[in-house]
């Protein structure tokens, strides 16, 4: 009985997500997709492509290139852009953040694979069955095709997520994933078909992923089965790496696409700028170290050599010199200009023709040195702009098509075919042109929206402290508001009752009861002194819970004016934003009760109810009658307080049964 794992969680949203995003990547759309299939058509429209040729082993041109186009599909979705899109996904905290989501990072890795899968599937049946339709062949063992397609995607998505799962950098993804495409496009014949390569070449062509691949697949276009040796090297490759895709580090920032739509000539970086005596180098084009850019080529130039060397391709005296001549000069004209910040603009075009006219003269020593050809293309992307740029990459791309068929000798014979490969290489370099300068427009419109970002935050917080100071302005002024309310109705009454006392001594019979009653307005007056230096204080809740400063303030009030006081609390207190107006108003309670009510008992009472706090202060003085009373400055601060949180406060009292002040908060 068979077990089956369920599918992650959250896949089917992640596949929805996942397509969209690669819908609107132009590298995906344009380079991986429609570029591989248009130069299948045109190679297999074209009679000439499509005939036998003798120097391919019998193979035409079509059938020749028609598993090298599939396998740059492939790999250049594989190792390019696959760990380009983990690897941004790693940096933002992507994966971080699903884990806090239904989705898993193991159901985004699933729903890469399974789209990746469907874009070469999609992309290979068209390279296939359009030129089919056009009277190309089509291979005669499908079934071989399709599992010599699917051990190939598999060995090579393996080897992306290996990149993936090691890099956290994604730049030096980006850069390794480039390498080791040119590297795999050589072995699989992009710039010198496997056919022409010399046994020993082969050979080690078939140890690799993607020489295997193609080697695989030209096989089934004969009505053979797919060599042992190559489905070995693609499964083998597949178990090597196959087990790093579920160990993909989860790490901590992805870059925003866009669905703006351009051309490569609507870039302002593509414009041609206006002349001046020397100009700085493009520099901010490459994510590398200068040093690269003349170790890269001075290696490719060796390996060239090496090879041209052991396969007899310059046996001849004359031709070895050329070589070295040609390679030593090519490898101190890079080495020279490289080391420079500026230029003007006709040593550009002296260095970048000098630089061309000797890459010919290698591609005519020898076809394999169309592996340094490229090279032009990074110092046409170095040099140049606008109307320049196209036109140093196409001449690159003429030259580096001459390598392709053979060298320069293989023109004449085969004209067709290096014409439909002088177009594809100039699609190429036009559109991963295109596709680095639409990243460089995010890149710069991402930093720009960064410090837009990071202007706005500092305007945020200049106002909000511009608001911190209103606000303590406006505390200032309400809190002199209250003082003036509370001298006005406590001390400088108590005042005025003294000096009215005071004042009324005429040296009658009368002065000692007048004398009390100042003493006792005068301590009246030091208690009410002595309550409002308390208020001002530190604020009592600060160090503990309403309960408490209530209970202390009401003990406190009761010791200064003689007073019988009592204090409850009903239900679980829990701490709000109105404590402290409560704590307020139960002052200002008692301050009237001192003042007016001649009470000989106080009682308040906290109550935590389900919809709100409660405050009752009692007392059994001789109440009065609001009707006939005006509203002081004490009830009104009372109300001023708790409208500022919703609550509320009422007094109940009648002539003769004393008071009750009700305050209450709402939850």
């Amino acid at each position: 009985m068979t077990t089956l794992t369920a599918l992650p969680r959250g896949l089917r949203p992640l596949l929805v997500s996942e397509a969209r995003l690669m819908r609107r990547n132009p590298t995906l759309v344009v380079v991986v997709a429609a570029l591989p299939v248009v130069a299948s058509i045109v190679l297999g429209a074209l009679p000439a492509t499509t005939t036998p040729v003798t120097g391919l082993g019998g193979l035409s041109w079509f059938t020749a290139y028609q598993p090298i186009l599939v396998m740059f599909s492939v790999v250049l979705l594989s190792v390019q852009v696959v760990p380009d899109v983990l690897t941004r996904y790693r940096e933002m905290g992507v994966l971080t953040r699903l884990r806090a989501t239904p989705a898993t990072p193991a159901a985004l890795l699933v729903a890469q694979m399974i789209l990746t899968f469907v874009v070469i599937v999609g992309t290979t049946a068209l390279m296939v069955l359009v030129p089919a339709c056009l009277g190309a062949t089509l291979p005669r063992n499908p079934v071989g095709f399709v599992v010599a397609l699917v051990l190939s995607a598999t060995a090579m998505l393996a080897l992306g997520m290996v990149i993936a799962s090691l890099v956290r950098s994604n730049k030096i993804a980006t850069a390794m994933g480039s390498l080791l495409f040119f590297v795999l496009q050589f072995f699989a014949g992009l710039w010198v078909p496997r056919a022409t390569m010399p046994d020993w070449l082969r050979t080690i062509s078939d140890a690799t992923p993607s020489g295997a691949a193609v080697g695989a697949l030209t096989d089934t276009i004969d009505d053979a089965w797919p060599g042992l040796v190559h489905l070995g090297v693609c499964g083998v490759d597949r178990r090597a790496r196959g087990g790093r895709c579920a160990t993909l580090p989860v790490g901590v920032r992805m870059s925003g696409r866009t669905d703006t739509c351009a051309t490569p000539w609507d870039d302002p970086a593509m414009r041609a700028p206006r002349r001046a005596a020397a100009r700085p180098l493009n520099w901010e084009r490459f994510d590398i170290a200068p040093v690269f850019l003349v170790v890269v080529p001075g290696a490719l130039i060796l390996v060239a050599a090496l090879i041209s060397l052991l396969t007899g391709v310059t046996a001849s005296g004359g031709r070895i010199g050329a070589l070295i001549s040609l390679a030593s000069g090519a490898m101190v004209l890079q080495g020279s200009w490289i080391r420079g910040t500026s230029m003007a603009t006709p040593i550009r075009v002296v260095v970048f023709a000098t630089q061309l006219g000797l890459t010919a003269g290698l591609i005519w020593v020898s076809p394999f040195f169309g592996i340094y050809a490229f090279t032009g293309y990074l110092t046409a992307l170095m040099m140049f702009s606008g109307a320049a740029l196209w036109s140093a990459m196409g001449a690159n791309a003429v030259v580096t098509a001459a390598a392709q068929i053979g060298g320069f000798a293989e023109i004449p014979r085969a004209w067709p075919a290096y014409l439909a490969l002088v177009a594809v290489n100039t699609a190429l370099v036009v559109l991963f042109s295109w596709v680095g300068a639409r990243r460089d427009r995010e890149v710069a419109a991402r930093e720009s929206a960064v410090t837009a970002l990071e202007e706005a935050h500092r305007r945020n917080a200049e106002l909000q402290e511009q608001l911190l100071q209103r606000a303590r302005d406006q505390g200032v002024l309400e809190e002199r508001a209250r003082l003036s309310r509370e001298i006005h109705d406590t001390v400088a009454q108590d005042l005025v009752a003294i000096v009215s006392q005071l004042e009324a001594i005429d040296g009658g019979d009368d002065w000692a009861r007048r004398v009390d009653t100042a003493k006792t307005r005068a301590r009246a007056g030091l208690g009410e002194a002595r309550r409002a230096v308390y208020a001002l204080r530190s604020p009592m809740l600060d160090a503990a819970p309403l309960p408490t400063a209530l209970t202390d303030l009401v003990d406190a009030w009761g010791t200064v004016h003689d007073i019988a006081t009592r204090v409850h609390v009903d239900g679980d207190p829990v701490p709000t934003d109105g404590d402290q107006n409560l704590l307020r108003i139960c002052q200002e309670a008692l301050s009237n009760v001192s003042r007016h009510a001649r009470a000989a008992h106080v009682e308040v009472r906290l109550s935590y109810v389900e919809e709100g706090v409660l405050l009752d202060i009692t007392d059994d003085g001789t109440g009065f009658d609001p009707s006939s009373v005006h509203e002081g400055n004490g009830l009104r601060g009372m109300r001023e307080r708790m409208s500022g949180s919703g609550g509320t406060v009422d007094v109940t009292t009648t002539p003769g049964s004393g008071c009750v002040v009700s305050a209450a908060v709402p939850a």
